[in-house]
Parts: structure tokens; C-alpha cells; sequence
């Protein structure tokens, strides 16, 4: 079944190209034996009524795949790119703030050195211990803030999932609040089947995602933006 499906699917996915292919071969059939055709078509007169038909058929499901499958590779590059800018706008403020701590910080420094006649000790700030999620073997979990598109919901978390081998691409991803809207896309991927997204059914602080195809592997890393009321952040990942 799993095999089947995956043939499917691939061949829905490639079918724009695929039928460019197709109608070449045909072209380049009716350049080198254009009598052959002429025969067969005075055999039956039927064949004057589908090749046409199959030839148009072939011709627009293919530019309809085409199509599509350029679209959602345009969104996939719309989405990544919002959230570089997101993360270069936040970088930015951060080198900023940090630029006017550091001249406040010059400029109380030398007050302290003036009105103190011995210079005290630098405090030292211990550093947050950052705890990895628990994730499943051989996949990697990332989190970063995403602009909300969606009025409802006013806060965006995208969390990027990647493998180091071919896995099913099914997760439920636990929250610390209730999720509300979830999106996800495989990079550079444009045909999937089987797809769930949402929240559990049993805790709304879950996601789910799951693709019977295609599946997660290194080149395709999968891309889940879910959207909030709240402010939350994922804790952990579990396959499906």
C-alpha cells in the first residue's frame, strides 16, 4: 500500500513535466512517421476523435499541475522569506538595543568612577541553561516567532522539523497553550496526499501534522507555522 502510494504521489507531482515530455514524444512521432499515423487513422476513424482528445487532455492537466505546483512553490518562498525578514527586523532592534546599553553603561560607568573613590567588582550574570525538546531519533527541532496572517489568531510560531534519513512525516507537536490554526509545507515539495492538520482532538495544546506523502528526508525539511491566541512555545515532538 505504502509503495502504491508513493508511486501516486510521485507521479502526480512530476505529471507537469511528465506530460511536456509526452506531447514531444508525440510531436516527434508525427515528424518521422507522419504515414504510419495517416494509416492508422484510415483503419479507424476513431482514432481521428481520441488522439486529439487524449493529446488536449494530457495538454491541460499538465499545464493545471504546472501551475499549482509553481504556486505553492512561490508560498513556500513567500513564507521563508517573511520570516528572514522577521528575524533580520529582530536582529536588528537586538544590535540596537544592545548598541544603547553599551553607551548608557559608558556613561554610568564613568559617573561610578567619579563619585566612588574604589572601583567596584564586576558582577557576573550567570547564563540561561537552554534544555534541548525532546524530540524522536534523528530528527532536529527548531522554533522561531511568525507573523500571524490570520486576524483570529494574533500570534505566529513556525517550527522547522528535519531528518537525517527518510521518515514518515507524521508528528504531534506539544504546546504550552491551545494551538488554533495550523499550515505546514515540505520544501520544494508540491504534491502531497493524505495530509491532517489541526489540533488533537483529546488536547488542544497539540498539533498534528501528517503527510502520507511525500516523506521527510534531508533535502525537504518540513516547515509548521501555527497560529494562537496566546503566546506559546513548543516543548516537544512525537511521531504520529
Amino acid at each position: 500500500m505504502t509503495i502504491a502510494r508513493n508511486m501516486v504521489g510521485w507521479f502526480l507531482e512530476h505529471w507537469g513535466t511528465m506530460s511536456q515530455l509526452i506531447l514531444g514524444l508525440v510531436a516527434l512521432l508525427l515528424a518521422i512517421r507522419p504515414k504510419a499515423v495517416l494509416d492508422l487513422e484510415e483503419r479507424s476513424p476513431k482514432w481521428k476523435i481520441f488522439v486529439p482528445l487524449i493529446v488536449g487532455i494530457i495538454a491541460i492537466t499538465g499545464y493545471m499541475v504546472a501551475e499549482s505546483n509553481d504556486g505553492k512553490l512561490k508560498g513556500q518562498l513567500a513564507t521563508m522569506f517573511q520570516q528572514v525578514k522577521l528575524e533580520a527586523t529582530k536582529g536588528d532592534i537586538g544590535d540596537l538595543i544592545a548598541h544603547i546599553d553599551s553607551g548608557f553603561k559608558s556613561v554610568t560607568d564613568a559617573i561610578e568612577e567619579l563619585c566612588k573613590p574604589k572601583k567596584q567588582p564586576a558582577k557576573i550574570i550567570p547564563q540561561p541553561v537552554i534544555v534541548p525538546l525532546p524530540v524522536p531519533p534523528h530528527v532536529s527541532v527548531t522554533q522561531s516567532r511568525a507573523v500571524s496572517t490570520d486576524s483570529q489568531f494574533r500570534y505566529g510560531l513556525q517550527v522547522t522539523i528535519q531528518s537525517d534519513q527518510s521518515i514518515p512525516a507524521s508528528f504531534q507537536i506539544e504546546c504550552t497553550g491551545a494551538v488554533g490554526k495550523v499550515d505546514a509545507f515540505m520544501v520544494g515539495r508540491a504534491a502531497y496526499m493524505e495530509v491532517m492538520l489541526g489540533s488533537a482532538a483529546n488536547n488542544p495544546n497539540v498539533a498534528i501534522v501528517h503527510y502520507g506523502y511525500p516523506p521527510l528526508t534531508p533535502q525537504s525539511p518540513l516547515v509548521v507555522t501555527i497560529l494562537s491566541k496566546e503566546d506559546i512555545r513548543v516543548t516537544g515532538v512525537k511521531p504520529l
